[in-house]
C-alpha cells in the first residue's frame, strides 16, 4: 500500500531521486511510521501524522492523504470479503438447518403405522351393531395417537350417529375418540375419527419493562398446536427497541417453524442463522422453549442462553438449569435439552434473566410454594411484583411465563 501511494505521489516530485535512489532505507522507515496512527485512527490528519515524517518529506500532506485513501479502500474491500465469507458460512449452516428440518418431518412421516389388526377388530365390532364397512383406514402416529377413516357400505335402520360410533370404539381401543364434522355430501358415507389429547395446558404471563424504555426487550409466546403445546420465551440483548426486535424475531420465527411441524433443534439452527445475518452489528437473543406432548404428558425443554426454570410438583421444587450460549454468537447452535414426564398439577415457571439473577431464586421458590394452583397468570404477576420489589441494582426487563398441566382422562 505504501509502495503504491509513493509511486503515485513521488513520481512527480523533484526530490524523488534523492529520496528513493540515495536514501531508500530512510524513506521506507519514514513511511512505516504512518502504520501505527493509521491502524489506530483509521485515517491520517495533521494531528496524528508523526513529526519525523512531516519533517522528512516535502510533500507529506499529499503522500499521507494518498496513503489514507488507499487504506480506506483496502479496509472496505477486506470488510466486504469477510462479510461475504460470513454470509457463505451462515448460508451453509442454514441449509444444514433446513436439512435437519426436513429430516425431522421425514421421521414424523415414517412414524405413521398402518394398523391392519385394529382395522379388523373395528370391522367385526361395528358389524354386530348393524354397520357394514367397505374398508377401514387405521393409522397410528405414536403413543395414544390414532386416526380412523370408516368407509360405510350399508346402515341398518336406527344405526348410531358418528359420535356414538366414536364412543363405542373408544371403549374397544382404550382411547378417547372424537368424530370430525363432514360437510362434504360426496363423502357422506365416510366417517373420520381421531384420538383426543389426554393432557391440557393452561398458562399465564406477566412482564415488566425497564424504566425509561417504551418497549420490553423480552418476548413470549404460547401456542396450542393440537398434538402439543409450545411455550417460548426470548430475551434480546440489551433493552429497548433493538432488543425487542431480536426477541420478537426469535419468538415469531420459532413459533412459525414449530407450527409447521418442524423439530426444536432444526428450528433453532434456522433462527440462529437469521440472527447472524440480520445486521452487521451483533444480534443476540436467548431461546427458552418447552414443548408438551398433549397425548403423553412428556415435556421437552430446550434452552439457548436461557436462565434456570422451575418445576413445582406438590411441595417439591425442581430446578431445570441447562447451561448454553444465546443465539447469534456461534455459527453452530449451542442448545441444551432435557425431557421430563409431567404429572397431574405440575407447574412450570420460565423467567428472563431480569428476574432470574436475584438472590439465587430463594424468594421465587417461596412464591411457587405459596401458589394455590388456581390461576397461572396470577402467579406470573406475583413473581414480577416480588422481583420488582427486591431489585437493588439497575432495572431490567422482566418476564415470567407460567403453565400448569392437568390430565383430561
Amino acid at each position: 500500500l505504501f509502495r503504491q501511494a509513493a509511486q503515485t505521489v513521488c513520481g512527480s516530485c523533484a526530490l524523488s531521486a534523492h529520496c528513493w535512489n540515495g536514501g531508500r532505507e530512510r524513506t521506507t522507515a519514514l513511511l512505516s511510521l504512518l502504520e501505527k496512527p493509521l491502524r489506530a485512527d483509521g485515517s491520517l490528519t495533521r494531528l496524528n501524522v508523526p513529526k519525523p515524517f512531516r519533517e522528512g518529506c516535502a510533500r507529506w500532506v499529499e503522500l499521507s492523504e494518498e496513503v489514507a485513501r488507499r487504506w480506506s479502500f483496502h479496509m472496505a474491500r477486506e470488510g466486504a470479503r469477510r462479510r461475504v465469507a460470513q454470509v457463505r458460512s451462515v448460508v451453509s449452516e442454514q441449509l444444514g438447518g433446513v436439512g435437519e428440518l426436513l429430516e425431522g418431518l421425514s421421521r414424523k412421516l415414517e412414524a405413521k403405522q398402518v394398523c391392519d389388526g385394529t382395522a379388523e377388530e373395528i370391522t367385526e365390532e361395528l358389524l354386530q351393531w348393524g354397520c357394514r364397512l367397505h374398508s377401514v383406514e387405521c393409522t397410528s402416529e405414536g403413543e395414544n395417537r390414532m386416526e380412523l377413516r370408516l368407509h360405510i357400505a350399508s346402515w341398518e335402520e336406527g344405526v348410531m350417529q358418528p359420535q356414538e360410533i366414536a364412543d363405542l370404539l373408544s371403549d374397544l381401543l382404550g382411547l378417547k375418540l372424537e368424530a370430525e364434522e363432514n360437510d362434504d355430501a360426496a363423502q357422506a358415507d365416510c366417517i373420520t375419527l381421531h384420538s383426543c389429547p389426554q393432557w391440557s395446558v393452561s398458562f399465564g404471563a406477566a412482564q415488566h419493562t425497564r424504566s425509561g424504555e417504551s418497549l420490553c426487550g423480552d418476548c413470549y409466546s404460547a401456542a396450542d398446536l393440537g398434538d402439543r403445546a409450545v411455550l417460548l420465551l426470548s430475551d434480546g440483548m440489551g433493552s429497548g427497541g433493538r432488543a425487542a426486535v431480536d426477541a420478537a424475531m426469535t419468538c415469531g420465527l420459532m413459533e412459525r417453524l414449530l407450527r409447521a411441524g418442524f423439530g426444536t433443534r432444526g428450528a433453532l439452527r434456522v433462527v440462529n442463522s437469521a440472527l447472524l445475518v440480520r445486521a452487521e452489528d451483533e444480534s443476540l437473543a436467548t431461546s427458552d422453549c418447552v414443548s408438551v406432548d398433549l397425548y403423553t404428558g412428556k415435556a421437552h425443554f430446550s434452552k439457548a442462553g436461557a436462565v434456570c426454570s422451575f418445576l413445582r410438583r406438590g411441595d417439591e421444587i425442581i430446578p431445570i438449569e441447562l447451561p448454553s450460549l444465546p443465539l447469534g454468537i456461534l455459527r453452530e447452535v449451542d442448545c441444551a435439552e432435557q425431557e421430563m414426564q409431567l404429572e397431574e398439577g405440575d407447574v412450570v415457571v420460565l423467567v428472563s434473566d431480569g428476574v432470574g439473577d436475584i438472590e439465587q431464586y430463594s424468594w421465587l421458590r417461596s412464591e411457587l410454594l405459596a401458589y394455590d394452583g388456581s390461576e397461572p397468570r396470577m402467579l406470573a404477576r406475583n413473581i414480577i411484583a416480588a422481583a420488582e420489589a427486591k431489585r437493588s441494582d439497575e432495572d431490567d426487563d422482566m418476564t415470567a411465563l407460567v403453565f400448569q398441566v392437568s390430565c383430561t382422562e
